[in-house]
């Protein structure tokens, strides 16, 4: 009998935790390795900011980040229908309604859009997802620990502020060229 009990919990188990429904962060992790993408990691020890200059604002947006991951996909003549496939599939899994639309702006080919995924006033991720036609799309998700649109605002102004190691963000330069 309690063979037939864990081998009925053991198959729930896997049941249940065998979600095959693709996520933003799945989506990460299968294309960080793929040719026709650019992945960055950034991290707060990245951005070279001396903490003793900080405001209390600044700190506690500091302390809430976690890291940034930066998905690019680079469009070229050779992988043109794979863009329009990319870009699809990303347009999908932002359509997931625990991501809360906080702005969106362009036009057929060019736009933007901001997501978070929150808790009330506490966010934990925000999603940037900026495309266009000619050159392809980049995917940015800002991690962090119950983090406000105060402390995002201040994150971003902390990025623009920081000494930020260019020698990690050398993937990206080929894109935006």
């Amino acid at each position: 009998m309690k063979k037939v009990l864990f081998g009925i919990f053991a198959s729930a188990f896997i049941f249940v935790s065998c979600d095959s429904k693709p996520t933003l962060e799945s989506y990460f992790v299968e294309n960080q390795e793929n040719k026709d993408f650019i992945f960055v990691d950034i991290s707060p020890q990245m951005l070279g900011l001396d903490k003793s200059k900080l405001t209390v604002e600044q700190s506690k947006a500091l302390n809430q980040f976690e890291k940034v991951n930066v998905l690019a996909f680079k469009k070229s003549a050779a992988n043109d229908s794979l863009y329009a496939v990319e870009k699809t599939k990303v347009q999908e899994l932002l359509k997931d309604k625990k991501y809360e639309q906080l702005m969106r702006f362009g036009s057929g080919k060019a736009g933007a859009v901001v997501k978070a995924l929150a808790d009330g006033d506490k966010v934990d991720e925000f999603v940037l997802f900026g495309y266009e036609s000619e050159n392809g799309f980049a995917l940015v998700r800002i991690l962090g620990t119950d983090m406000t649109a105060d402390s995002f605002t201040a994150l971003l102004s902390l990025m623009q502020q920081g000494n930020l190691n260019l020698d990690q963000l050398k993937p990206l330069q080929a894109f935006v060229k």
